[in-house]
Protein backbone atom coordinates (compact mmCIF):
# COMPACT_ATOMS: atom_id res chain seq x y z
CA UNK A 1 0.00 0.00 0.00
CA UNK A 2 3.06 2.18 0.08
CA UNK A 3 1.61 4.93 -3.37
CA UNK A 4 -1.50 4.82 -1.46
CA UNK A 5 -0.87 5.30 2.19
CA UNK A 6 2.60 7.08 3.38
CA UNK A 7 4.66 8.53 6.25
CA UNK A 8 3.70 12.52 5.84
CA UNK A 9 6.59 14.57 5.31
CA UNK A 10 6.45 16.37 8.05
CA UNK A 11 6.21 14.91 11.39
CA UNK A 12 5.13 16.16 14.55
CA UNK A 13 7.49 18.16 16.78
CA UNK A 14 5.81 18.90 20.11
CA UNK A 15 2.25 16.75 20.59
CA UNK A 16 3.10 13.71 22.59
CA UNK A 17 0.81 11.40 21.51
CA UNK A 18 0.97 12.29 17.41
CA UNK A 19 4.99 11.65 18.05
CA UNK A 20 4.34 8.51 19.00
CA UNK A 21 1.99 7.80 15.80
CA UNK A 22 3.03 9.61 13.45
CA UNK A 23 1.15 11.62 10.55
CA UNK A 24 0.02 9.26 7.36
CA UNK A 25 -1.25 10.95 4.10
CA UNK A 26 -3.86 8.87 2.21
CA UNK A 27 -3.23 9.68 -1.68
CA UNK A 28 -5.94 9.32 -3.98
CA UNK A 29 -4.05 10.01 -7.23
CA UNK A 30 -5.70 9.27 -10.60
CA UNK A 31 -8.80 7.62 -9.30
CA UNK A 32 -12.48 7.72 -10.20
CA UNK A 33 -15.98 6.74 -9.32
CA UNK A 34 -14.62 5.82 -5.87
CA UNK A 35 -16.79 6.26 -2.81
CA UNK A 36 -15.43 6.27 0.68
CA UNK A 37 -18.74 5.91 3.64
CA UNK A 38 -19.14 4.74 7.02
CA UNK A 39 -22.41 3.65 8.03
CA UNK A 40 -21.56 4.31 11.52
CA UNK A 41 -19.58 7.47 11.09
CA UNK A 42 -15.88 6.76 11.42
CA UNK A 43 -12.77 8.37 12.53
CA UNK A 44 -9.76 8.71 10.60
CA UNK A 45 -7.21 10.28 12.93
CA UNK A 46 -3.70 11.72 12.52
CA UNK A 47 -4.06 11.47 8.62
CA UNK A 48 -4.43 14.00 5.36
CA UNK A 49 -5.98 13.07 2.53
CA UNK A 50 -4.41 14.33 -0.71
CA UNK A 51 -6.97 13.93 -4.09
CA UNK A 52 -5.00 15.04 -7.09
CA UNK A 53 -6.11 14.08 -10.78
CA UNK A 54 -9.28 12.59 -9.83
CA UNK A 55 -12.78 12.70 -10.73
CA UNK A 56 -15.94 11.34 -9.61
CA UNK A 57 -15.10 11.09 -5.96
CA UNK A 58 -17.56 10.42 -2.87
CA UNK A 59 -16.38 10.85 0.90
CA UNK A 60 -19.22 10.67 2.79
CA UNK A 61 -20.00 9.98 6.68
CA UNK A 62 -16.75 10.23 8.09
CA UNK A 63 -15.34 12.35 11.15
CA UNK A 64 -11.49 13.76 11.11
CA UNK A 65 -9.66 14.59 13.96
CA UNK A 66 -6.23 14.52 16.09
CA UNK A 67 -3.89 16.56 13.36
CA UNK A 68 -3.10 19.48 15.38
CA UNK A 69 -0.20 19.88 17.92
CA UNK A 70 1.19 23.30 19.35
CA UNK A 71 3.39 25.34 16.61
CA UNK A 72 6.53 26.37 18.26
CA UNK A 73 8.81 25.96 15.07
CA UNK A 74 7.29 29.31 12.94
CA UNK A 75 5.77 30.86 16.64
CA UNK A 76 2.28 30.45 16.27
CA UNK A 77 2.16 31.32 12.49
CA UNK A 78 1.63 27.30 11.32
CA UNK A 79 3.65 27.51 8.35
CA UNK A 80 6.01 24.25 8.84
CA UNK A 81 3.77 21.02 8.99
CA UNK A 82 1.53 21.63 6.12
CA UNK A 83 -1.47 19.24 7.42
CA UNK A 84 -4.54 19.78 6.52
CA UNK A 85 -7.76 17.00 6.77
CA UNK A 86 -8.25 17.12 2.98
CA UNK A 87 -6.48 18.85 -0.05
CA UNK A 88 -8.39 18.81 -3.66
CA UNK A 89 -5.24 19.53 -5.94
CA UNK A 90 -4.19 18.81 -9.19
CA UNK A 91 -7.14 19.23 -11.86
CA UNK A 92 -9.68 16.86 -9.56
CA UNK A 93 -12.73 17.24 -10.79
CA UNK A 94 -16.64 16.30 -8.98
CA UNK A 95 -15.32 15.95 -5.71
CA UNK A 96 -18.35 15.30 -3.23
CA UNK A 97 -17.65 15.85 0.66
CA UNK A 98 -21.07 15.57 2.36
CA UNK A 99 -22.24 14.78 6.08
CA UNK A 100 -18.56 14.76 7.61
CA UNK A 101 -17.11 16.53 10.59
CA UNK A 102 -13.59 17.95 11.21
CA UNK A 103 -12.41 19.01 14.25
CA UNK A 104 -9.79 21.41 14.77
CA UNK A 105 -6.29 20.78 12.36
CA UNK A 106 -3.22 22.16 12.10
CA UNK A 107 -3.26 24.09 9.06
CA UNK A 108 -6.23 24.60 6.47
CA UNK A 109 -9.37 21.82 6.91
CA UNK A 110 -10.43 21.29 3.49
CA UNK A 111 -8.23 23.34 0.40
CA UNK A 112 -8.87 23.51 -3.30
CA UNK A 113 -6.15 24.40 -5.07
CA UNK A 114 -4.62 23.93 -8.52
CA UNK A 115 -7.65 23.45 -10.51
CA UNK A 116 -6.86 22.57 -14.43
CA UNK A 117 -6.39 25.60 -16.78
CA UNK A 118 -9.14 24.48 -19.31
CA UNK A 119 -11.92 22.75 -17.79
CA UNK A 120 -13.59 23.67 -13.92
CA UNK A 121 -12.82 21.73 -10.79
CA UNK A 122 -16.38 21.00 -9.65
CA UNK A 123 -16.31 20.27 -5.46
CA UNK A 124 -18.98 20.55 -3.40
CA UNK A 125 -18.99 20.12 0.46
CA UNK A 126 -22.37 19.67 1.86
CA UNK A 127 -23.69 18.87 5.28
CA UNK A 128 -20.85 19.03 7.15
CA UNK A 129 -19.64 20.36 10.48
CA UNK A 130 -16.09 22.10 11.12
CA UNK A 131 -15.64 22.27 14.93
CA UNK A 132 -13.00 23.32 17.71
CA UNK A 133 -10.50 21.37 19.64
CA UNK A 134 -10.95 17.80 19.71
CA UNK A 135 -13.57 15.07 20.30
CA UNK A 136 -11.64 12.60 22.77
CA UNK A 137 -8.79 15.35 24.80
CA UNK A 138 -6.21 15.05 22.09
CA UNK A 139 -6.02 18.89 21.85
CA UNK A 140 -6.17 18.80 26.12
CA UNK A 141 -3.26 16.21 25.88
CA UNK A 142 -1.22 19.15 23.83
CA UNK A 143 -2.27 22.00 26.10
CA UNK A 144 -1.35 20.27 29.51
CA UNK A 145 1.64 19.26 28.24
CA UNK A 146 2.33 22.70 27.37
CA UNK A 147 0.79 24.03 30.73
CA UNK A 148 3.74 21.18 32.57
CA UNK A 149 6.94 22.12 31.14
CA UNK A 150 6.75 25.62 30.01
CA UNK A 151 10.01 26.57 29.63
CA UNK A 152 9.92 24.22 26.58
CA UNK A 153 7.58 26.17 24.73
CA UNK A 154 9.10 29.65 24.37
CA UNK A 155 6.20 31.04 22.15
CA UNK A 156 3.66 29.94 25.02
CA UNK A 157 5.72 31.80 27.55
CA UNK A 158 5.91 35.01 25.12
CA UNK A 159 1.91 34.72 24.91
CA UNK A 160 2.03 34.70 28.77
CA UNK A 161 4.97 36.84 30.15
CA UNK A 162 5.36 39.24 27.33
CA UNK A 163 1.61 39.37 26.18
CA UNK A 164 0.04 38.85 29.48
CA UNK A 165 -1.98 36.36 28.23
CA UNK A 166 -3.75 33.85 31.04
CA UNK A 167 -3.54 30.53 30.99
CA UNK A 168 -7.74 30.91 29.82
CA UNK A 169 -6.94 33.20 27.01
CA UNK A 170 -4.38 31.11 25.17
CA UNK A 171 -6.61 28.16 25.11
CA UNK A 172 -8.83 29.72 24.15
CA UNK A 173 -6.66 31.39 21.45
CA UNK A 174 -5.64 27.98 20.32
CA UNK A 175 -9.37 25.95 20.76
CA UNK A 176 -10.86 27.65 17.34
CA UNK A 177 -9.77 26.52 13.94
CA UNK A 178 -7.03 29.28 12.35
CA UNK A 179 -8.30 28.75 8.70
CA UNK A 180 -10.81 26.65 7.36
CA UNK A 181 -10.86 26.77 3.39
CA UNK A 182 -8.25 27.77 0.75
CA UNK A 183 -9.35 28.68 -2.32
CA UNK A 184 -6.68 28.86 -4.99
CA UNK A 185 -2.60 28.14 -4.19
CA UNK A 186 -1.86 31.95 -4.07
CA UNK A 187 -3.68 35.20 -4.96
CA UNK A 188 -1.98 35.48 -8.64
CA UNK A 189 -2.81 32.07 -9.54
CA UNK A 190 -5.07 32.74 -12.84
CA UNK A 191 -6.24 29.15 -12.83
CA UNK A 192 -8.09 29.92 -10.08
CA UNK A 193 -11.08 31.02 -11.78
CA UNK A 194 -11.38 27.52 -12.62
CA UNK A 195 -12.58 26.11 -9.37
CA UNK A 196 -16.30 26.15 -9.07
CA UNK A 197 -16.82 25.66 -5.35
CA UNK A 198 -20.37 24.73 -3.26
CA UNK A 199 -21.11 25.24 0.21
CA UNK A 200 -24.19 23.92 1.38
CA UNK A 201 -25.72 23.52 4.77
CA UNK A 202 -22.55 23.62 6.80
CA UNK A 203 -22.03 24.24 10.33
CA UNK A 204 -18.65 26.47 11.52
CA UNK A 205 -18.00 27.42 15.07
CA UNK A 206 -14.93 29.24 16.19
CA UNK A 207 -13.68 29.31 12.97
CA UNK A 208 -10.96 32.58 12.44
CA UNK A 209 -10.32 32.97 8.87
CA UNK A 210 -10.97 31.44 5.31
CA UNK A 211 -14.84 31.15 5.77
CA UNK A 212 -17.24 31.07 2.63
CA UNK A 213 -18.62 34.82 2.30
Amino acid sequence: YSSVIKEYKYQPLTHPELKKTGVSVLMLEEMANLTIFSRNGARILHANIDIKGSENIIIRNLAFDELWEWDEETEGNYDRNDWDYMTIESESTNIWIDHCTFYKAYDGVIDIKNPSTSRTSNVTISWCQFLPGSKDGCFDVMMNEIKANPDQYPYYGHMRDDLGMTEEQIYAYAYGQKTTHLLGQSDDASNAANIRATFANNYYKDSMDRMPR
